[in-house]
Order: structure tokens, then C-alpha cells, then sequence
């Protein structure tokens, strides 16, 4: 006899129900809603958050969809308060669609539960009650009839086609998480900073009439009176008011008002007495991580006595509309504004990381088949307000609640003796404090291992350099020498100076995570505020540049100077992971960390003494959309490794390229569960057909790549849509032609550019102000110059493959024999470090007469000069443009970065294997093309419907190369189709180039 929808549902109901204890799991009850008639087969509630209904099918010989309109009439409805008492939310907003597999109908029923706990294909929706701007919450006093749905406004649903197949566990997760948009959050973030603003402009107004104010302040918060400083001040208070709306009301808290009583009569202003009185409370019982401080400002503004009542007032209010809101993630808002409040951000590059990254990054370092997760040390030593941290530590807490355990139970060993997280920052320091004591607020915390660490000028007249000074330290677990140097612990009941050789130990965590910062020396240094090592806005030069001496004297491993300090932070996680083969770091980095020289030992390191590599990327056209930190338009990647070497993966990493940047953090955990199911992914050697997709539903995320982790070179599956062309590439680099669609391979001699030629001069030798350089350059170019120039990319004049000259070079007095060395590089080829795919039209550029490279356009010498014709071509093809996109650095959109360096160890065409015949037809070809104004090729990302450029690969295939098959030109023009349908190509570029009015302009 087949088992009932009932029995199933039961099974599942009892596997779900250990998996989150602060869950009540009803099943089948009746009349659950207040006046209506409903009947759902699941209710799961939590105080403190809206119900979630689920609704079971379960398969037959085909999929049951049935139950759709059954479960969509669940929103809106309201759990009756006698049947459901004690809930702070009661409307159903969330509901749940769950599909069993087939065989739960006819397996014996005392195995179902055993198999439902193993189970990974059980498919589930989410739905969610549709968002209307002028909705409002229904009055359960009025509510006395059912409602009707609204036909025309569908649900939003997770996934938005298709279902998700995943575990229980999965779907506890989900229920957990829920789909909140990204957006709304930002939209709540929002609101909190333009009211921080609104009452910190009255707080500045306020200090100009009274400087003690302003004073007083700088002494709390141990920063000068400022903006930054008024800001930071109001969002602390503002954040003590979101902890006092979940304390009030608690044991020994009785007397602690919820928010909206105390703006119960609608107040313009609200009382001092009131407020403090109410958070003395909460201070005697703990929480002075989160009350100390905001009481002490609030001392402060209460010489004012008009303006603490007002500020009083506006911040309450606004603490309670985000109360209001039942965001799951309100306790990060607070980290999240305070990141966009720090003024000094814009100097450090320390960009805050948004929820969803910090959901991915965290499920990568913690997947589902982790063990004894209540054991595992977790550190974050660039901590900034603890996003990082705290979302590890959800991880953890989701991961021991699904084995059966309690949070609750393991949270203050967690708090006081497990996770560490640096800053040097005080009032970031306390605020990751209060967001991760926040979790249990009803439990008391000692000392945390939450530290503000020595930055900048010490005392003793030394210069610290905040967690970096961790580096300092013999081999093994000795305790840190570092006698003389405190810092400040965040305690639950006061803080406390320790010692450092007491509170740190190398080898000591599981985890790290870290998003550090990206400065590096002179980064940016074009804009208003370049982004150099150690700068801040109230730090003199010489502070500064004791700072970069400081860092300088320290033994770094791999971390270098060049690459900034984010890959000394990368030193720093090696040296405090344990050496146990399990130990996880994981980090946000710029995507240049996967390509540039600079980082060159911290990716050899990766290779050589970490497994279980995975690296994630975006591939989306916009740069702030590849960047898994919020308000930076640089691309950026996850790198996650495994310390220690593993025999079947060492060398050899996953890498993942989204379509997107997850839309939420339920997107974002479905990212990670699609990564740890594949079993085997796709190498990057095998035939051109792409990665293994990764889909959520019907919908496709990305795509995964098994790749060689390169040892000394560049790591090139990077932002790429397409998988198909990075193994393209490859086999390119290898001697072998196979393009998608090519039925077989074909043979090209390939070689590196440094095998067959010489790289010009830097610019900074050419002509850098100072002893070094050689010329002076002047704009312009006559043929009675003695030394003509190529110095700037100018897209629109540089069209066809000959370009005309744009300056000249003086020689130095007393620099000649400089000169004449930089000269003995001089040439006709050019080569474009700084491509524009949806600009330029030229990767390789060529002068009548020879002319010196300058900044962006080195000159590049072939051993023979009849070399140049055919290098020419072949740089300017779809091959030779394949190869440059690949190697090179995609940071910015539609952009492609390469260095000197870099380009020696890019491949291309050895024209060294050409026969005497081919190298007389390419420059036969050359001169064919070369016609300034007839032979003008569009943009690479237009690279499709380019004529001249279709007519160059015909040519370069037939009688240089000696290409004929049609199926070889078929794929060369399948090839132009795939890449400029890539977003790192055409960065989002939507305008065509017209030649014809562009040659007019530029002979008007």
C-alpha cells in the first residue's frame, strides 16, 4: 500500500524539527488562521520573525506541480493568537513548496526518515509575498474575513523558474535565510544613513556653538571631532536603540521600554532621563560593548539640552522603522553604514563586504560535510564592524544546529574563546562585538577575543602597524615576543588591556577570513585621493612613510610591497593557520592577484602548499557588479585553499565565473551547494565545449573550470562567460588551433613573445622627472625630429595598423649613454599594455619609421625586422587578440591590463617556424591593409562584423599559416561571435562605432 502525503510529510517534519531549536514545527493543524478555514500542511514559527507555511507533494511517475494555488493562498493570512501565543509577527509572508521523490510513496514506512536524512533530490520553492509600496499591515482586530489574493501581483519566487533540488538541511537553510532581496537591505542601509546624516549635521552645528561637545566626542570615540567622527557618533546610538528594542522586556530588563513606547505619543523629541535610565539597566545585566560608549555620547550631546531630545528622538525613530522591517540580517546594517560613514576608507581602499559575498564566502569555507564545527577557530584580523566574522560564525552555529545541537549552548565558548577578529579601529572593534554578542542577546559575555590593535605612531616612538605586527614571530606556536605592546579587548562587561604575546599564536586557527585592504604604494595616484600604503586623512608624511619602513623591516614570505597589502595579510593567514592539512583560508581579493607579477609568490604558494583551491570570479559587464565588496568599481575574486599539500589536488584549483553577483544570500548558498555537488569538473584541457554550469532552478548562475594553478605565471580563467574560450587559449598557447565548433585540432607554431623578441624601455627610464630618465618628451612629430614617439592611445586616429607619431624625444645633457641604450630597443612594433576591447581597434600597432614606446605603448624588437610585418598581423587578429585577452588582466571593463613583463610571457605566433614564402605573403598582406582609411577596423568587442578584420584572418589563415579547411574558418568566425558577446569585452558598451563620421571629425 502507498504511503500517504501525510506519512511523508510527518517523516519530514521530524527530520526538519532538531535542526533549529528556536523553532516551533507544527504539522496539520486545524484552523490555524484566524478566521478562515485554511489548513497547511506545515506551520514552522520563530519569535522575533514572520511564520513560513509549507506545503508537501510528493511525486509520482511524473512531478507533482499540483498545490500552486493551494500554497499561494496562504499570504497575507494571520495565525490565530490563541492557537500560536506568545509571537511578535504572526502574518504569513513565506511559503515553502516542497516536492518528495517518488520512491517515499512506496518504500517501507520505517525507512523513510532514515532515507529523507540522506536524501540530496528533494525539490522545493520559496515564495514570498509580493513587496507593495503602499500596503499596509493588516489590523488583526479588523482582519474577519479571508483575503483574496491578488491575481494580477504573482509572488516572487526562489528559484524564478524551475525548482531547486537540494537535502533537508538545504531546506532548513532556506526557511532560515529566506529570499530577502539584496535591495531591500540596501534600501534599509540607505535609510539609516541618510538619517545618521540628518542628525550629524545637527551634532556639527551643535559643537561650532560648543566645543566641548566636539571635545568630549574625540576623547569616546579616539578621533578628532569631524565629520567622520559626528557620523560614527550617531550611529552607535542609533545602533544602542536596535539592541534595546530585542533586550526590553527580557529578565532583569522588565523595566527596559520597547521602542515604541517611548515614541509612543508620536515625540519630536525624546527625554535624556528616559533614555539612559533605561540603558543603565541594560548595563548592569552586559551588553557594554554595545551601551557604554552610546551612553557616554549621549552624555556628551546632553549639554545641549534642546538637541539630545531631538537627535534622541530622530535616531529612536529611525532604530524602530528598521525594527520594523523584520530584516534578518538588522543587526548588520549597523557595520554595513558604518563602513560608508569612515572618511579614511577612500585613502585605505577598505570597502565594506556586502551580505551576499559574506554568505558565499563562508559557506566555501565551511561546507556541509564539516565536522565538530563547535571546536573550529576562526579569525578575521582585518576585521572592519565583523561581517566577515559573524558570518562565519552563522555558518557554524546553522551547521551544529543541523547535527542536532544548540547554538545557544556553545555561544559564549565561541564568543570568549574562538573567534578573533583585529582592527585598528575602536569603534569598528566594539561594533563587532555587539553584532556578534547580538545572536544570543539573552546570554552574558566575558572577554571576547575582539581586539583593537596599536596603529601608527606609538608612544615609545615606534610604529605599529596593526594586526600586520602578528607577522613577527619564531616558527611553531611560540608565544608572540612582543613584550611591550598592548591592545584593547572588547569585553561583554568592560574592556581590558592585554598583551599580545598572551591573546595570539601562530598555527593556532581553522579558518581565516579576511577581505584586507587593497592599498598599494601609489595606487590610483591620477585621482584627488590616491590610495598609498599607511595614508590617512589625519596621518603626516613622515608618520606615513615610517609606517611603509616599518613594513619594509619585516621578513616578509610572499608578501610583497609591489602587490600591496592585501598579499601581507595573505603572509599573515599562513603563518596563524594550522599546519593539519584541514586549516581554511579564506579571502577577497582584487582579480589582479590572479594575473599580475606582484603577487606571484602568494599564487605559487597557493599551488605548491594548498588544496582544494577554489577561485570566483564575475563575469559581469559593469565593474561595480564584479566586486564582492560594496561601493568599488574594481573587480574583485574569493580565493579559497585548504593549507597543507593533498596528492590528488595540489596544483590544480576549481574556478568559478558567475554571470552575476549572487541577488541574494540564498542565491549566493545555492552557489556553493551547486559547487560541492559536481564530482568531477571539466579541466581546462580537455575540448573547447566549456565549464560545468552551475544553475539555481532553470535559471544558469555561472560556470566551473578545473584548472592547472600555474606556477610563475598567470592564473587566466578569470571573469570569463564563456569557458569555452579560455580552453581555446590554452590550446592555442600549446601549439594546437581548436576553436568551439572545430570538428578537430590543427597545429600553429606558438612560442612566447619573450623567445623571439625584445620589450622596449620602461617609461620611467624614457622619461621620468629626476636622474632616471633619459629624454624629455615634447608633443608632435616633424620629420627633422630626431627621435619620433609613440605616447598615447588614441583610438579614434589609430584605426588601421600604420600610426602616425605623436611626439618627440630631446635627449638629457649627461644622459647619452643612457639614450643610446634605450634606443638600441627602438622599433616599428608597438604593443597596447592597456587595450581598450570596446575602444581600440589595435593590440599591435606599427610606425613607417622606427619610434620609441612610451607609458602604455612599448616597443616590441623581433630579432628580424621582416618578423614585423607578420607580428603585426597576427596581433591584430582574432587568434592573437584570443591570446592578449587571455593573458591579460580584466580589472576594469571592457578593459585589458598588461605589463612589460607580463607581455615576455605571453604567447603568440613563433614566426620563427614560417616558411620564406608565408613571411612574403604576410607582408604583401600587411601593406594590402594597412590603408589609413579604407583598411579602419572597428573595436574588438564589434570584432563580429568587422570586415577588414574578417578579411586579415582569411588571409593570415590561408597564406601564412596555411589554413584552408572550411570547418577551421567556420570556427575562426564562431570564435568573433563568442567573444564579443563577452562581458569583459564589451563592458556593457551598447554604441557602435561609425568609421565614416569618426574619419570626417578627424580630417575636419
Amino acid at each position: 500500500m502507498a504511503n500517504s502525503e501525510n506519512t511523508v510529510t510527518s517523516a519530514f517534519v521530524n527530520v526538519l524539527r532538531p535542526m533549529r531549536d528556536a523553532w516551533s514545527i507544527n504539522e496539520q493543524i486545524t484552523r490555524p488562521f484566524l478566521n478562515a478555514t485554511q489548513k497547511p500542511d506545515v506551520i514552522v514559527t520563530e519569535k522575533g520573525r514572520n511564520p513560513v507555511v509549507i506545503e508537501v507533494k510528493v511525486d509520482g511517475d511524473t512531478p507533482n506541480f499540483t498545490g500552486k494555488l493551494q500554497a499561494e493562498a496562504h499570504f497575507g493570512m494571520l495565525l490565530d493568537p490563541s492557537v500560536f501565543a506568545g509571537l511578535t509577527y504572526n502574518i504569513i509572508e513565506n511559503v515553502l513548496r516542497v516536492r518528495m521523490p517518488a520512491r517515499f510513496r512506496t518504500m517501507p514506512q520505517d525507512q523513510i526518515e532514515q532515507e529523507m536524512r540522506s536524501a540530496e533530490d528533494i525539490a522545493y520553492i520559496l515564495l514570498n509575498k509580493p513587496e507593495s509600496e503602499s500596503e499596509a499591515a493588516p489590523d488583526p482586530v479588523l482582519f474577519i474575513t479571508e483575503p483574496e489574493l491578488d491575481t494580477e501581483i504573482k509572488p516572487e519566487s526562489f528559484p524564478q523558474s524551475g525548482w531547486l533540488s537540494g537535502s533537508v538541511t538545504d531546506i532548513a537553510t532556506a526557511i532560515r535565510v529566506r529570499a530577502t532581496p539584496i535591495s531591500k537591505i540596501d534600501a534599509a542601509a540607505d535609510l539609516l544613513e541618510k538619517r545618521i546624516e540628518t542628525a550629524a549635521q545637527q551634532l556639527e552645528a551643535a559643537i561650532e556653538e560648543r566645543p566641548s561637545i566636539g571635545t568630549e566626542i574625540e576623547a569616546i570615540l579616539f578621533q578628532k571631532a569631524g565629520e567622520q567622527t559626528s557620523r560614527m557618533a550617531m550611529l552607535i546610538v542609533t545602533n544602542a536603540f536596535v539592541f534595546q528594542s530585542v533586550l526590553a522586556g527580557k529578565p532583569e530588563m522588565e523595566r527596559v521600554m520597547s521602542l515604541k513606547r517611548m515614541l509612543s505619543d508620536n515625540a519630536k523629541r525624546l527625554q535624556y532621563e528616559q533614555v539612559v535610565a533605561g540603558w543603565n539597566i541594560i548595563l548592569k545585566v552586559n551588553y557594554r560593548p554595545i551601551f557604554h560608549v552610546a551612553k557616554r555620547i549621549v552624555g556628551a550631546i546632553a549639554t545641549d539640552d534642546e538637541l539630545v531630545d531631538r537627535i534622541l528622538a530622530t535616531l529612536c525613530d529611525t532604530a524602530k522603522e528598521l525594527v520594523d522591517q523584520r530584516l534578518t540580517q538588522i543587526h548588520e546594517l549597523a557595520g554595513t553604514v558604518f563602513q560608508r560613514l569612515i572618511v579614511d576608507r577612500k585613502y585605505v581602499k577598505a570597502n565594506y563586504t556586502r551580505l551576499e559575498s559574506v554568505a558565499l564566502l563562508s559557506a566555501l569555507v565551511l561546507p556541509k560535510t564539516q565536522e565538530n564545527v563547535s571546536e573550529l577557530k576562526v579569525a578575521d584580523f582585518a576585521c572592519g564592524t565583523g561581517s566577515l566574522l559573524n558570518g562565519a560564525y552563522q555558518r557554524i552555529l546553522e551547521l551544529h544546529e543541523h547535527a542536532g545541537g544548540k547554538g545557544s549552548r556553545i555561544h559564549t565558548r565561541m564568543i570568549e574563546e574562538n573567534l578573533v577578529g583585529c582592527d585598528v579601529m575602536p569603534n569598528a572593534s566594539h561594533l563587532t562585538a555587539s553584532l556578534l554578542t547580538s545572536i544570543y542577546p539573552d546570554l552574558k559575555i566575558g572577554n571576547t577575543r575582539i581586539h583593537t590593535m596599536p596603529y601608527g605612531r606609538q608612544q615609545d616612538g615606534s610604529y605599529a602597524l596593526g594586526a600586520l605586527d602578528l607577522f613577527d614571530v619564531p616558527q611553531g606556536t611560540l608565544p608572540l615576543p612582543l613584550m611591550s605592546t598592548a591592545v584593547q579587548q572588547v569585553g561583554g562587561a568592560d574592556d581590558t588591556t592585554v598583551m599580545t604575546q598572551q591573546e595570539f599564536r601562530h598555527n593556532e586557527f581553522d579558518i581565516v577570513v579576511l577581505n584586507p585592504p587593497f592599498t598599494r604604494p601609489d595606487s590610483d595616484a591620477s585621482s584627488g585621493t590616491p590610495k598609498a600604503v599607511f595614508k590617512g586623512s589625519g596621518r603626516d608624511k613622515e608618520e606615513e612613510q615610517m609606517m611603509r619602513r616599518a613594513r619594509r623591516q619585516k621578513d616578509w614570505r610572499v608578501g610583497d610591497g609591489n602587490a600591496g597589502l592585501a598579499s601581507d595579510f595573505v603572509d599573515l593567514a599562513d603563518k596563524m593557520l594550522k599546519a593539519n592539512g584541514k586549516s581554511k583560508m579564506g579571502f577577497i581579493l582584487p582579480v589582479t592577484c590572479l594575473t599580475t607579477s606582484d603577487w606571484r609568490k602568494v599564487r605559487n604558494m597557493w599551488a605548491t602548499e594548498y588544496h582544494d583551491v577554489v577561485v570566483i570570479s564575475i563575469a559581469d559587464a559593469k565593474g561595480e557588479s564584479c566586486a564582492f565588496s560594496a561601493d568599488t568599481s574594481m573587480a574583485e575574486c574569493m580565493v579559497v585553499a585548504t593549507k597543507g599539500e593533498k596528492h590528488d589536488n595540489t596544483s590544480r584549483g576549481t574556478f568559478i565565473s558567475l554571470n552575476h553577483r549572487p541577488r541574494s544570500v540564498l542565491e549566493a548558498l545555492e552557489i556553493v551547494n551547486n559547487t560541492y555537488r559536481l564530482d568531477s569538473v571539466r579541466r581546462l584541457e580537455d575540448e573547447p565545449s566549456g565549464g560545468d554550469p552551475l544553475k539555481v532552478g532553470d535559471d544558469s548562475l555561472g560556470h566551473a573550470l578545473n584548472c592547472p594553478l600555474q606556477i610563475d605565471g598567470a592564473w587566466d580563467a578569470v571573469r570569463i562567460k564563456q569557458m569555452a574560450l579560455i580552453q581555446s587559449a590554452y590550446r592555442l598557447a600549446n601549439g594546437e588551433m581548436w576553436l568551439p565548433t572545430q570538428v578537430s585540432a590543427l597545429e600553429i607554431p606558438v612560442c612566447l613573445v619573450g623567445d623571439i623578441a625584445e620589450v622596449g624601455a620602461s617609461h620611467r627610464d624614457i622619461h621620468e622627472k629626476g636622474e632616471r630618465g633619459a629624454f624629455d618628451v615634447e608633443k608632435g612629430y616633424t620629420d627633422t625630429d630626431l627621435y619620433p614617439g609613440l605616447w598615447h592611445v588614441n583610438a579614434p586616429a589609430q584605426r588601421a595598423m600604420v600610426v602616425e607619431p605623436d611626439c618627440h624625444l630631446i635627449t638629457r645633457p649627461n644622459r647619452h649613454e643612457k639614450a643610446q641604450m634605450i634606443l638600441s630597443r627602438n622599433g616599428r612594433v608597438h604593443f597596447n599594455t592597456m587595450l581598450r576591447f570596446n575602444a581600440n581597434s589595435l593590440g599591435v600597432l606599427f610606425t613607417e619609421k622606427p619610434a620609441l614606446g612610451i607609458n602604455s605603448l612599448p616597443n616590441v624588437v623581433l630579432k628580424k625586422q621582416v618578423y614585423d610585418y607578420v607580428w603585426t598581423l597576427w596581433g591584430n587578429s582574432t587568434l592573437g587578440f584570443l591570446l592578449q585577452w587571455a593573458h591579460s588582466g580584466k580589472q576594469q571593463p571592457g578593459r585589458g591590463v598588461s605589463s612589460r613583463t607580463a607581455l615576455l610571457q605571453m604567447p603568440t605566433l613563433d614566426v620563427r617556424y614560417l616558411s620564406d614564402e608565408a613571411l612574403v605573403n604576410a607582408e604583401r598582406i600587411f601593406h594590402a591593409l594597412k590603408h589609413k582609411k579604407h583598411k579602419r577596423m572597428l573595436p574588438f568587442n564589434e570584432i563580429d562584423h568587422d570586415p577588414v578584420r574578417h578579411e586579415l584572418d582569411r588571409l593570415l589563415l590561408t597564406e601564412v599559416l596555411n589554413i584552408t579547411t572550411e570547418d577551421a574558418h567556420n570556427a575562426v568566425h564562431r570564435l568573433r561571435e563568442l567573444l564579443s558577446a563577452e562581458p569583459s569585452i564589451h563592458g556593457g558598451k551598447k554604441s557602435r562605432c561609425d568609421l565614416e563620421k569618426e574619419w570626417e571629425k578627424l580630417n575636419r
